[in-house]
């Protein structure tokens, strides 16, 4: 059996060298291959569910050690989920299981500073993760809440994600929530 001691002690050439270096690089990707990515459009998730921006994105890596906690990530102003996919793939080879949410975010956060309502971020930020219809500035009902979506999405990715549900509802303890600017709010 060769191994790859005995391709560098045989090594002569730079030629040599270089199919050296290659094969090391094949043997190392295929050694930790990629997070598995799966798409879901929203309105695959549930009824009166719309697309805001993108698809929903579910992340694993299947060769790292879980750690029993699902990571979500919500991008800010104007993004799609795939666009936190850096962010995403670290946290599944870091052993979590990743749910990129795609919800309602093309009004920018600032807008609630220029409207002059008091509480007006507060009421912004519950109207799009509740559902409550609270805000002047955005309009989002329950079923296309930040929560909706994320327990829809869950019910909807199949038993690799039930974990993270109790009764419908999330469980909390299990989740870990990031986000990049409107998202981190």
């Amino acid at each position: 059996m060769l191994r790859m001691g005995d391709l560098w002690a045989q090594a002569k050439a730079p030629r040599d060298i270089l199919a050296w270096g290659l094969a090391c690089a094949l043997f190392a990707s295929w050694v930790h291959a990629e997070p598995v990515t799966r798409e879901m459009a929203p309105p695959e998730t549930g009824a009166r569910i719309v697309q805001a921006r993108g698809p929903h994105r579910l992340v694993v890596d299947k060769e790292a050690t879980p750690n029993g906690l699902l990571f979500v990530s919500l991008g800010g102003t104007n993004s799609l989920p795939s666009d936190l996919a850096a962010l995403d793939d670290l946290a599944a080879k870091l052993g979590y299981k990743v749910a990129a949410l795609d919800y309602p975010n093309t009004v920018i956060s600032t807008k609630a500073r220029e409207a002059g309502v008091p509480d007006g971020f507060s009421q912004f930020r519950e109207e799009i993760v509740v559902g409550t219809a609270i805000s002047s500035i955005v309009e989002v009902d329950k079923a296309n809440s930040i929560e909706n979506r994320l327990i829809a999405l869950l019910k909807a990715a199949g038993p690799d994600y039930a974990e993270f549900l109790d009764e419908g509802t999330p469980r909390w303890e299990k989740l870990v929530v990031a986000g990049h600017s409107q998202g981190s709010g």
